[in-house]
């Protein structure tokens, strides 16, 4: 029983910090100074970037939305691809897929819409978040335009730098200061 509870506590953490990582990069949508948590940054891809490819995979899935000659999933494939490849943020990924959904009907259609001005919406903060996740690394703004995604994946997953730097405190409170204070 006290397993449950445990589990019910951490199920909430988890929905309360989703949302205020949501909530801090829709508010920053264009703040590039200061640093960005790993789970700050992947909170927002997940509601960005994966979000929407769900809502087109169920339209696939449903058949009320085909892909042009290929399975869904190649089509997927590819534009992950080049995603990684060219370092393009999260979400636009979605608008990729949705440019070459044929909607089968008019809800289709409008959810094709739907995901495509969504990830209009997210493309701002989403660069935002992914540059203060550059800045909690140490890395200069610039890294998101001229790496691509391998460089850029394995520095969104890394640690970020411990303590102050350049571009500010740690956003964990991990600051000599802080620990000093805390002491």
């Amino acid at each position: 029983m006290g397993s449950s509870a445990t589990d019910g506590r951490r199920l909430a953490a988890l929905t309360a910090d989703f949302a205020k990582a949501v909530e801090t990069c829709i508010a920053k949508y264009i703040d590039f100074s200061g640093r960005a948590t790993r789970s700050e940054y992947w909170y927002f891809f997940l509601f960005a970037g994966v979000l929407p490819m769900i809502v087109l995979a169920l339209l696939v899935a449903s058949g009320a939305a085909e892909t042009p000659g290929s399975s869904f999933w190649e089509f997927v494939a590819i534009a992950l691809a080049l995603m990684f490849l060219l370092g393009v943020h999260s979400p636009s990924l979605p608008t990729i897929v949705a440019v070459f959904l044929s909607p089968n009907n008019f809800v289709a259609l409008m959810l094709t819409v739907l995901v495509v001005l969504f990830a209009l919406f997210t493309l701002a903060p989403g660069v935002a978040v992914a540059v203060r996740r550059l800045h909690d690394r140490d890395h200069p703004w610039w890294w998101w335009w001229f790496f691509g995604g391998i460089i850029l994946l394995w520095q969104y997953c890394s640690d970020g730098t411990g303590g102050d730097n350049q571009f500010g405190p740690d956003p964990l409170g991990n600051s000599e200061h802080d620990l000093r204070r805390r002491a």
